[in-house]
This record gives C-alpha cells, structure tokens and sequence, in this order.
C-alpha cells in the first residue's frame, strides 16, 4: 500500500501502533497538515525529529514513523490539541514539499508511505 499523507513532525515523543497520544500542536506547518487530514480521510504519518527545532525539513525526520489517525481536536487560541491514534508502521518512500494556495507562502511535507514487510518488522503474521 503506498499513500501521500501530511507529515507530523514528533519533538521528543514516538508514536506506536495501537496506541493514542495526545499532542498539542502549533506550528504552522503542522497546522497546515492537521486541516489537511481534517479535510479528507484523517490520516496522517507521524514521524519522530532527529533534532528538536523549530523549522522541519526533510532531512531533520526519520524515515520510518507510524501511519496514523486523528481522533479528537480541540481548537485553542495559540493551537490545537488532538489526539492521534497509531494504525501500522510506515516508511517514508519520497519526501516532497507541497505548495499551498497563495494565502499560505510556506510550504507543508507529503509523504509517500509503505507498509513495512512483516521479515523487516519481525512480527510473525501466520496462524
């Protein structure tokens, strides 16, 4: 399976499958990408920084993150607090900015996810 989905940068915590997490959020990329799910199927790829900083870019995030889903949002003056739920392990497959309409100059990240292969994973999927 192989999806384009808005990238969530994670600063100091790991998503994992089956698993909820409340975050709060207020960058104004992330913001971006949330309302961007929030538009369509409310999936998202969270993925951990390798470094904490304010400006996310492709190189800054891990390559394999969790795909995941947005439960619940509550909107606030300085950003939105929602809680995303792990749904499987994915793997970053391209990283490409996304250019925005016009009333948003900044660029926001799509990724192209993979399923992770069950050998590379370890899991064993057999009955």
């Amino acid at each position: 399976m192989s999806a384009n989905l808005p990238v969530i940068p994670m600063r100091g915590s790991v998503l994992l499958p089956g698993v909820t997490l409340p975050i709060a959020a207020a960058r104004p990329a992330t913001l971006r990408a949330i309302e961007a799910a929030l538009g369509g199927n409310r999936r998202v790829f969270a993925v951990a920084q390798r470094v904490d900083s304010e400006e996310v870019v492709p190189e800054s995030l891990y390559t394999i993150g969790t795909i995941a889903t947005i439960e619940s949002v509550q909107r606030g003056l300085g950003g939105i607090r929602l809680a995303l739920e792990g749904q499987e392990r994915g793997i970053a497959l391209r990283v490409a900015p996304v250019k925005l309409p016009f009333s948003w100059p900044k660029i926001s990240l799509s990724i192209s996810c993979g399923e992770i292969a069950p050998q590379l994973t370890g899991r064993n999927t057999s009955l």
